[in-house]
């Protein structure tokens, strides 16, 4: 006598397996679906009935018990609740990693702050008088007096590179722009005679 068989994957999919009870069992339909299907066909419909009679002449199907096989309702899962439970840690995973991080640098900083509050004030004093020498003796083309020595420098190589960067007109005519240039004539002064 044949029997139904049941299951649902991870994902979800319902299966539905046909087995013939004589022996051993021999499978004479399989349907497969997505889960909870509101439109297309059930899986024995009157069609697919007809079908598994004509293919198994010698089998006695008892369709009503068949179809009264009892099916586990789909287990219920909260994805989107788990999904919003697993950002929430990863977030405070990586606030409380940044945390970390600052209270790090802060301690750091707090080292490095007590070691040049405890530097002897000669030193300083003789950084400060090195610092201005070096800026009264830039001679004045590389900058203004207020100006560090390095970065006139630098300011010009940037307008230096935008003026590179513009493009120049073609000289010549046509709408193509591809146009050849007249050929240079010799400079001659206007009140010359030809």
């Amino acid at each position: 006598m044949p029997f139904l068989k049941f299951s649902r994957d991870k994902r979800g999919y319902e299966n539905y397996y046909l087995f013939d009870g004589k022996g051993r069992p021999r499978l004479l339909f399989w349907f497969r679906t997505p889960p909870q299907v509101k439109v297309g066909r059930a899986p024995f419909s009157s069609d697919v009935r007809k079908m598994i009679e004509a293919q198994n002449p010698g089998v006695q199907f008892d369709w009503a018990r068949i179809m009264s096989t009892p099916i586990p309702p789909p287990d219920v899962d909260y994805w989107r609740e788990r999904r919003r439970a697993e950002k929430a840690a990863k977030r405070a995973a990586r606030e409380a990693d940044v945390a970390e991080a600052v209270e790090e640098s802060q301690s750091a900083e707090g080292v490095d702050v007590a070691v040049e509050e405890t530097a002897p004030r000669e030193d300083i004093e003789a950084v400060e008088e090195a610092a201005n020498a070096t800026a009264d003796t830039a001679p004045a083309s590389e900058g203004q007096p207020g100006q560090p020595h390095g970065q006139s420098g630098q300011a010009e190589q940037a307008q230096g590179h935008r003026r590179r960067r513009r493009r120049r007109r073609r000289r010549g005519g046509g709408s193509g722009g591809g146009g050849q240039m007249p050929p240079s004539q010799p400079d001659t002064p206007p009140d010359a005679e030809v």
